[in-house]
């Protein structure tokens, strides 16, 4: 099947509707909330499925009229995106992490045909009338899978057409999160194969530790339908109950997003938890070395960091457990080398030619597979790096974490680690501010441990963190401006989002 044929979105109609029916009884996503265990079944999904189809019959929709669907992270809201997929119909995933304003604004613009919510998203601020001025036909959905119409429309919209099964959202790392197409055969490919394996209770559940909405929660659904695996879920990451789910379901591997590993270690997780895991992979950012160490220390168990973006639609380098053993202990901090099919290069991004190894340079990217109809040949990124004489890549910084002021390169890093060897200081996110003189210059937050939080006498004060950092990094690198926060605001997928920072520090 090639990417545009209309066979592979019947395949995955016809899979669905096979799951649906003859596997109606099998278990297909558990819900974690507290101590309390909620399986859905296949049968259960089919019904969300056949209550969507009655409410949207008989309307007129084009071919290649997406639904969108605000995927909260619960097992209704999954069932609502397969019921889409079931129906031909491509799902258009819209984020519920994000304001009320944005929610609204963001149907607004794209004035969908159809808008899948639950009643919690709903009864959001602006939500009803930006869907009701937009024109759609608003369906909402409870817990229990009971489905109405919340808001309606006589004649609906011709809406975004998509020759797509899904869209997924990039992280939003440095600003708002970019939609990509994903076509149905990949949909198919990323799932295992048009074949699909029987589902069974004995098939180890994906334990989904990233949003339904991200690359990861578009791989796991894929595994759901056509790899046989059930999918095991909790609404917002938590990583006690995280750890929960890993202890009952016993992987072999597990994966969560790179801060996770600290979070492991700060918050004292028993190893019993963690009981024939073999390694903990994972992609995206880098995990400290240091950190690294003590975890396999502490659990005996690899961290095994990997490089991937949502535009290749998963990890393109890697390690393997025979890599780690030969290089791990040289080669800490390396995210691996490039897996089969995968070609990589580092350029001068001035002149466009590629460096020399060992030399850094921007990375580009060719990959087997690529999201949102990206044309052939190399990709570039956004990230730093350099290649070693062993072929292991190194991912050294971001470009946009290195800014000019006034002539002066600085690497925001330099500043994020000077401000971290301060003993109270837990967590800093440095990021370019605008100066009309000197074009950017460096500002800074930071968390501090147990009881120093911002106001009390033990804190330290801007003034103390200023100084501090000015005996660490040269003049021009010292931020202009430090804020003590409770938290630093991350992504979805938990990485510092570094345009969050620079909104909180405008006007400081």
């Amino acid at each position: 099947m090639s990417v545009d044929d209309p066979s592979a979105r019947s395949a995955v109609a016809r899979r669905l509707g096979d799951l649906y029916t003859r596997w109606a009884h099998a278990q297909a996503i558990q819900f974690a909330q507290g101590d309390g265990r909620e399986w859905w079944s296949w049968g259960d999904l089919g019904d969300v499925h056949a209550a969507l189809a009655r409410e949207t019959a008989g309307r007129i929709l084009a071919d290649h009229t997406a639904i969108a669907i605000v995927l909260r992270q619960r097992p209704v809201m999954a069932a609502a995106e397969l019921a889409a997929l079931a129906m031909g119909r491509s799902a258009l995933l819209i984020t519920p992490l994000q304001s009320d304003r944005d929610l609204a604004a963001e149907i607004a613009a794209l004035a969908p045909a159809v808008v899948v919510a639950h009643e919690a998203d709903w009864e959001r601020d602006g939500v009803v009338t930006a869907a009701q001025r937009a024109g759609v036909l608003g369906l909402q959905i409870t817990d229990v899978g009971v489905v109405s119409v919340r808001v309606a429309a006589d004649v609906l919209n011709a809406g975004p057409e998509l020759d797509a099964a899904v869209t997924v959202l990039t992280s939003g790392t440095t600003g708002p999160a970019k939609r990509l197409p994903v076509a149905w055969e990949t949909f198919i490919r990323l799932g295992g194969g048009p074949d699909g394996r029987e589902p069974k209770p004995g098939r180890g559940a994906v334990i989904l530790s990233v949003p339904l909405v991200t690359l990861g929660g578009l791989l796991s659904m894929a595994r759901l339908v056509f790899g046989g695996r059930p999918m095991a879920m909790i609404e917002r990451f938590e990583v006690h109950a995280w750890a929960a789910l890993v202890k009952e379901h016993k992987p072999k591997v597990m994966g969560a997003p790179p801060p996770v590993v600290k979070m492991i270690l700060d918050a004292g997780i028993s190893a019993d938890h963690f009981e024939g895991v073999t390694a903990y992979m994972t992609s995206s950012a880098p995990v400290a070395a240091e950190t690294a160490a003590e975890f396999e220390r502490r659990y005996g168990i690899p961290v095994l960091l990997g490089y991937g973006a949502t535009e290749f639609l998963n990890s393109v380098t890697g390690w393997t457990t025979e890599l780690w053993a030969r290089f791990g202990a040289t080669k800490l901090g390396s995210v691996g080398r490039a897996y089969p099919g995968v070609t990589l290069q580092v350029i001068d991004p001035g002149t466009g030619q590629q460096v020399g190894v060992g030399e850094e340079g921007v990375l580009e990217v060719d990959p087997p597979q690529r999201a949102g109809h990206l044309p052939d040949g190399w990709l570039r990124t956004s990230d730093r790096a350099c290649i070693d004489e062993d072929d292991f890549l190194w991912i050294l910084g971001r470009t946009d974490e290195v800014i000019i002021r006034g002539g002066f390169k600085i690497d925001l890093n330099q500043v994020e680690a000077a401000l971290c060897e301060h003993p109270q200081v837990t967590a800093a996110c440095a990021v370019g501010l605008p100066d009309a003189r000197l074009g950017q210059v460096p500002g800074a937050v930071v968390t501090v441990a147990g009881d120093t939080a911002e106001g009390t006498d033990q804190a330290p004060t801007a003034g103390d963190l200023i100084t501090w950092v000015r005996d660490r990094v040269p003049p021009y690198a010292v931020p202009t401006v430090v804020r003590v926060v409770e938290a630093i605001p991350t992504t979805s997928t938990l990485k510092t989002h570094r345009a969050e920072v620079q909104r909180l520090l405008d006007g400081s």
